[in-house]
């Protein structure tokens, strides 16, 4: 799953009880983090954070994650301040540059499960055929909202 450079917050819950993720990128707009956003994603071992400065984050935004088999992947020049950082230093940190990627762009966007159009935003779910998509996430001005 990708989170577009454009969003500013994840919210509470927002992803909660997503089993079936496993990778999971976060553009470099995201600043806040909010509780159990992530939480039971018990199937997630790959982060991709674009992030400079660590996320304001919740210690329960990833609760239920083996966050020490949990590699995360962060800008070069931030290893130091996410091993330093609340919730983030339980993670396996590792430099970008060990991915040879570095920036969130419209193709590696495309590649992503799911599919981002303008702010309407649809995750495909692991057992979906590529072309079905569920749930629908509206993203407005930096916030998730999620249509049922």
């Amino acid at each position: 799953m990708v989170i577009p450079n454009s969003v500013t917050a994840i919210e509470t819950l927002a992803f909660g009880y997503c089993t079936a993720l496993t990778t999971l990128t976060i553009g470099s707009g995201v600043t806040t983090i909010e509780r159990l956003a992530f939480s039971l994603c018990t199937g997630l071992t790959t982060i991709y954070n674009y992030a400079v400065t660590p996320q304001e984050i919740d210690a329960t935004s990833f609760l239920g994650v083996n966050t020490a088999a949990c590699t995360l992947y962060v800008p070069d020049e931030s290893v130091d301040l996410y091993k330093a950082a609340d919730v983030w230093k339980n993670f396996n940190i590792q430099p970008m540059s060990a991915t040879g990627m570095s920036s969130l762009s419209p193709t590696s966007l495309q590649r992503a499960r799911g599919v981002i159009t303008g702010t309407r935003w649809m995750v495909a779910s692991s057992t979906a055929s590529p072309h079905s998509a569920a749930p629908n996430i509206n993203i407005n001005k930096g916030r998730k909202y999620v249509v049922k």
